[in-house]
């Protein structure tokens, strides 16, 4: 436990940090301010309840302030109500403890305290949260190691963000490509060995046909990405049954040809990071265009295109 007093002449609050076993009874004292937030219970409030219980200890901080004779909980509600929903008697945390004036001059101390506590210089990025998680998952690792062009920010080396990649290659894996219902965090976790293996795969053809120059941006985007990995799922890997129908070799061939294809770029701009139907469809005629052949041996006609005003045009493509 240690002491600091600050300097300005009306802040003269104490500040104590310690570590402290919480119980049901200590917990049970602290009463919410008038401007705590409200207490909604959701998926997250039971994930760290999960937390807790296997760990028996809170590794973040609870914030509490002392103002008036009344001890106030600042910061840290979610974590007290999952203690308190782990079954546990007592846990260990570390805690803050202001010391505030009373009157007027302490309550807007405290005040200031919660907005500063509970704002954020700079809310941290779906990249930010897997550079972090990269540290405990093999998988991750593996993607940067062999693959030097995904990052966490975005550079002439790095054209290929982390979160994208993630996102793409696992919205990928669905009928119809695109549409993200799981965050990165989440979709990051469900990578295992395998699709990693085919992922790292899949982007050393991308990053041979593409490479890193500027001006292939748009071809590293969502809506290209996630068509590109749909369609190496569908020919190369062959995961939805049936025989690959295209080696790698050819694969690498069409993704050397969408990148030199001048009007399929011109369509990817401003388009890139949508992905829907209305952004998908014509995209996809685009691809069918340029890869050309024959029904039986052109790309895939699946329902999502089938259904749109331009898979009705007898596969015809884009003009």
């Amino acid at each position: 436990m240690h002491l600091v007093k600050r300097t300005e002449p009306i802040e003269e609050t104490t500040v104590r940090v310690e570590m402290m076993v919480l119980t049901r009874e200590i917990v049970a004292k602290w009463e919410k301010p008038d401007f705590q937030r409200l207490l909604v219970e959701n998926k997250n409030l039971e994930s760290i309840c999960c937390k807790i219980q296997k760990r028996g200890r809170l590794r973040t901080t609870i914030y509490l302030g002392v103002w008036e004779g009344r001890i106030y909980l600042i910061d840290g509600q979610y974590r007290i109500c999952a203690y308190i929903g782990s079954g546990l008697t007592s846990i260990e945390a570390p805690v803050v403890t202001f010391y505030y004036s009373p009157g007027w001059i302490g309550f807007k101390e405290m005040c200031t305290d919660f907005i500063e506590l509970n704002g954020h210089v700079r809310k941290p990025t779906p990249n930010d949260i897997l550079k972090a998680f990269e540290g405990i998952n093999s998988n991750l690792k593996k993607i940067v190691s062999e693959c030097p062009f995904v990052g966490y920010i975005k550079r002439k080396s790095t054209p290929l963000l982390m979160a994208t990649t993630i996102r793409a290659w696992m919205s990928s894996a669905s009928d119809t490509p695109g549409g993200y219902s799981k965050g990165a965090l989440d979709m990051a976790k469900d990578l295992h060995d395998t699709e990693t293996n085919y992922l790292i795969d899949f982007l050393h053809i991308a990053h041979e046909a593409w490479g890193d120059v500027h001006e292939n941006k748009s071809l590293w985007a969502g809506l290209n990405l996630v068509l590109c990995m749909w369609l190496y799922r569908k020919l190369v890997l062959a995961q939805w049954g049936g025989k690959s129908t295209i080696s790698a070799e050819g694969f690498s061939r069409f993704l050397k040809k969408l990148c030199s294809d001048s009007a399929y770029r011109k369509h990817l701009f401003g388009k890139s990071g949508k992905i829907n139907d209305d952004t998908r469809t014509p995209a996809y005629a685009h691809m069918i265009r340029i890869f050309g052949g024959s029904k039986r041996r052109g790309l895939p006609n699946p329902e999502w295109y089938k259904r749109s005003t331009y898979g009705k045009k007898k596969r015809r493509g884009c003009r």
